[in-house]
């Protein structure tokens, strides 16, 4: 891990390059409840620009489910990369994901439900391909999650831990965030670019590095030790840094 340097006015060449967000912290302020958050308006006008300008070379990377993608990113289409890319949407719309280990993920968010009752303030969200624990409301409990998720990684050793921003997921191990953006760059029309990654948590790390690997960048959203090239000081300023663009094209491309 390295400091970032400030993003400045680096501006990338929408004919040259792919662009990757994640959601939460970077597209959209965090909310102390995953169903609280809202893309500002003005991020999706920024963003339906520069998807025409980069020529559809934009997706979002999230550990948001897909369906909530879509209803997060609407009036938006993009490809994306839901659970963390466990499942890939592309640009022509053809989904991939891998065999659903539906019974694994039914049985680990029952063994955790059964002993998160009665804990106020955290939260259980389930998923297609893992479990996420929330405790924004709760900091206290930081602890007992990380605990009892260590508990769990041991009763369901298919799934591997992932520590986030007040949250904890229990994902497979075969997904992540590098790997999602790999698969979408090698397919139009993200293929022969070169990629930047934006993401705000230690979930981005994994695109960051893959994004540098290509001959890319990344941009790291708020303070600590980032193995991203470059930083944007706080969630809001990236709204700014996306105003930009506007500035650079016509927004009839």
């Amino acid at each position: 891990m390295t400091v970032p340097s400030s993003i400045g006015n680096f501006l990338p060449d929408t004919a040259a390059w792919a662009f990757f967000f994640d959601l939460d912290g970077t597209l959209a302020p965090l909310a102390e409840r995953p169903d609280q958050v809202r893309v500002p308006d003005t991020v999706l006008a920024s963003l339906t620009h520069l998807q025409r300008a980069a020529g559809g070379a934009l997706a979002v990377i999230s550990g948001r489910p897909l369906e909530t993608l879509d209803q997060l990113l609407q009036p938006l289409v993009l490809p994306l990369g839901a659970e963390h890319g466990a499942i890939i949407r592309n640009a022509e719309g053809r989904i991939q994901a891998p065999a659903n280990p539906a019974d694994a993920v039914r049985d680990l968010a029952a063994w955790l439900a059964s002993r998160l009752d009665g804990q106020p303030g955290v939260l259980l969200e389930r998923k297609s391909f893992g479990v996420a624990v929330h405790y924004r409301l709760a900091p206290q409990a930081k602890g007992a999650v990380q605990a009892l998720m260590a508990s769990a990684l041991a009763r369901f050793p298919q799934f591997e831990l992932l520590p986030g921003k007040m949250v904890i997921e229990a994902k497979l191990p075969s997904v992540d965030k590098g790997r999602a953006l790999l698969r979408l760059m090698q397919e139009s029309p993200f293929a022969g670019r070169k990629p930047l990654m934006v993401g705000d948590d230690t979930t981005d790390e994994a695109a960051f590095r893959q994004a540098n690997e290509m001959n890319g960048s990344s941009v790291k959203i708020g303070p600590g030790p980032s193995c991203a090239a470059l930083r944007l000081d706080e969630q809001g300023d990236l709204e700014g840094w996306l105003g930009r663009f506007r500035d650079q094209t016509p927004y009839g491309v």
